[in-house]
């Protein structure tokens, strides 16, 4: 959908919509024609998927500017609001940033931390990175939360700025390994440029706020 389609009525009506609406993608492995992720609650995930969801937890926190490019895109991760606030996995969880759905046959990953300023293409690259390490490297995810994802201590909170997802992607291991150094180095100068941008720009909110 044309980026004008979705501004032109959230300015008309005043909303912040665009801006915190999520892009959730789900995904999925086969291997040989067969679901690699057949399961059944209460029984233990199959190797593939519980390594994907390892893989995700693992790097995603290390690829951030890639599903969350942009100074707007961390304001959508508040508590309670079905946006994640910390990198957890959970079955039908709509309050973690990983979700297990579906059953059986049709058991997918939902991953919940793009939102609609990302480009779709970066955030899936991002994931499919994040799960090929989990696999390759036969990762082993934290057990799945049952209660409030908000306030799961054992997880790691997501960023709350992109200046600050900017300093550990640009100086990651992992990052470098899954993406390469030359990938790192171009979204890094995205992520700075657009740090930079409104740094030297007021904006609507600050005269709102500052000249009464």
């Amino acid at each position: 959908m044309p980026w004008d389609a979705l501004k032109d009525p959230a300015m008309h009506h005043r909303g912040p919509w665009p801006l915190l609406a999520e892009i959730n993608q789900h995904l999925s492995l086969w291997r040989e024609h067969t679901p690699a992720f057949v399961h059944r609650r209460g029984q233990q995930p199959p190797p593939a998927m519980a390594q994907a969801t390892a893989g995700l937890l693992s790097a995603l926190p290390h690829l951030a500017p890639l599903y969350a490019p942009t100074i707007n895109s961390y304001k959508r991760y508040r508590p309670h609001s079905f946006a994640p606030t910390r990198y957890n996995w959970g079955h039908d969880h709509r309050g973690c940033a990983i979700r297990a759905c579906g059953h059986s046959a049709g058991t997918h990953l939902e991953v919940r931390l793009a939102g609609a300023d990302a480009n779709v293409y970066l955030a899936l690259a991002a994931y499919t990175a994040a799960i090929t390490h989990g696999i390759e490297e036969q990762l082993t995810p934290r057990p799945a939360c049952e209660g409030d994802a908000y306030h799961d201590q054992g997880s790691i909170p997501l960023y709350r700025d992109l200046a600050e997802a900017l300093a550990y992607f640009q100086h990651s291991t992992i990052a470098d390994l899954l993406l390469g150094n030359n990938v790192v180095r171009h979204y890094t100068h995205t992520a700075q440029t657009e740090l930079d941008w409104h740094r030297t720009h007021v904006t609507d909110l600050e005269r709102q706020r500052g000249i009464r």
